[in-house]
């Protein structure tokens, strides 16, 4: 009710000021004046400014009210059915089973456990008897064959068909895998599951193959192919444990090859390198294969003898420096011959001091060297040297070289510098006038 007051005034307004607009139409016009007609005016004015005040007033308060709620039909919202995609490559039979054995393969970085997994693993996978797989890594070749084939040969007289299928890792064919053929012959998702494990085979080989080359880098040295100095460390503590253990004594020798710095100033570090590699092809000939082969630095061997008493150990260290120096090599047009002056030495019973065997040792390399080098020195565990009775069977460093090195008289004197493959108290061992 109250809502609708100002709109009940303004039409009772409008009909008084009808009423005074008809007045004096009815009246004479002598009853007219100013003040009627100005009266007439202003209420009119009040009528239209009242309206248009109520109208605003209408419109801001619907503004605030809830609008009408319009009656919805029932309709019911309908969904489309979902569609399962269709897998444009369906997993093969055995794709649990090919997982675990991926896994396996990823989770294997030693070569051998890596074959025999193989080995076991993959006919079962397969669902075949006979399987096989050539990998080739360089000039290395594996050959990885079920444990009931390794007793017969794959090629036989019998007629057999193979379907074999390419290891591909990394975009670089890795090897071949063989297949026997199934009576009935291979499907299109047996074809398939071959190819998923071939891939995954050769990715494992490869992975293991370059763990390895990265564990044999920073283990063997690349040119001799003997132990880095860590390693020969390592592997010299080992045998001295051994050795206290079993009570029994090891050798160790310290070789250093005789004016080896005339091959690489006159011939060059080629030529050095190929002496090198020989040396080390000679150690590997000459030793057994429990002996313990280093490169010590430069030209400069480590060696430890395990289970050597002394005879045994200048039996083996004479019969090395002959090799050694009966062993010429060729390069191009030339024939280079070098020797090596070895220190040999002993370990007492219960002794684990290295630095103090090595010590000994190296005292009889030098003794060797200052007797005229191409020698076999022995000092005991607490004695003197005793340089061995043989003559040099070759006399010089290299064949075809005449008279002493020549030397510019203005150029640092490098004998003076020790060199990184050699030890810092060479200098002071071998005085100003010693020639490596």
């Amino acid at each position: 009710m109250l809502k609708n007051t100002p709109s009940i005034i303004a039409i009772v307004a409008a009909l008084g000021l009808v009423g005074l607009t008809i007045a004096p139409v009815v009246r004479p016009a002598a009853d007219l004046n100013i003040w009627h007609v100005s009266t007439m005016v202003l209420a009119w004015v009040v009528v239209l400014a009242t309206s248009l005040a109520t109208r605003d007033h209408e419109l801001d308060e619907d503004a605030f009210e809830d609008p009408p709620e319009i009656p919805q039909p029932d309709r019911r919202i309908e969904t489309a059915p979902i569609r399962e995609l269709p897998a444009t490559q369906p997993l093969p039979p055995g794709s649990a089973s090919l997982l675990d054995f991926a896994r396996e393969l990823h989770g294997t970085l030693e070569s051998d456990r890596l074959r025999l997994l193989i080995a076991r693993r993959l006919p079962v996978l397969l669902g075949v008897r006979d399987v096989w797989i050539v990998a080739r890594f360089g000039t290395r070749q594996q050959m990885i064959v079920p444990s009931h084939l390794t007793g017969g040969p794959l090629v036989t007289e019998e007629l057999r068909e193979w379907s074999t299928y390419p290891m591909k890792a990394d975009g670089r064919t890795v090897g071949i895998m063989g297949v026997a053929a199934k009576p009935g012959g291979f499907n299109e998702r047996d074809h398939r599951l071959i190819k998923l494990t071939a891939s995954f085979i050769a990715q494992a080989l490869l992975t293991v193959d370059t763990f390895e080359t990265l564990r044999e880098t920073s283990l063997v040295d690349g040119l001799t192919g003997c132990a880095t100095r860590v390693e020969g460390l390592r592997r010299f503590e080992a045998e001295l444990r051994r050795a206290d253990r079993s009570e029994s004594t090891l050798a160790v020798i310290m070789l250093d090859l005789d004016h080896f710095k005339i091959v690489n100033d006159h011939f060059g570090h080629k030529a050095g390198d190929a002496v090198l590699t020989a040396i080390g092809e000679t150690l590997l000939t000459t030793l057994r294969a429990s002996d313990v082969r280093s490169r010590w630095g430069g030209e400069e061997f480590l060696l430890v003898l395990p289970d050597s008493n002394a005879e045994q150990a200048q039996r083996a260290s004479e019969n090395l420096r002959q090799r050694i120096a009966n062993t010429p090599v060729e390069i191009g047009q030339r024939v280079i011959s070098v020797t090596a002056s070895i220190g040999l030495t002993l370990s007492r019973p219960r002794e684990n001091d290295i630095q103090q065997l090595i010590g000994r040792a190296d005292t009889a390399l030098y003794e060797a060297k200052r007797r005229g080098r191409n020698r076999v020195a022995f000092v005991p565990s607490g004695g003197h040297a005793d340089i061995s009775a043989a003559e040099p069977s070759i006399q010089g460093p290299v064949r075809g070289w005449n008279g002493p090195e020549r030397r510019d008289a203005t150029r640092q004197d490098r004998r003076l510098v020790p060199s990184p493959g050699r030890r810092a108290s060479d200098s002071m061992l071998t005085g100003p006038r010693r020639d490596r």
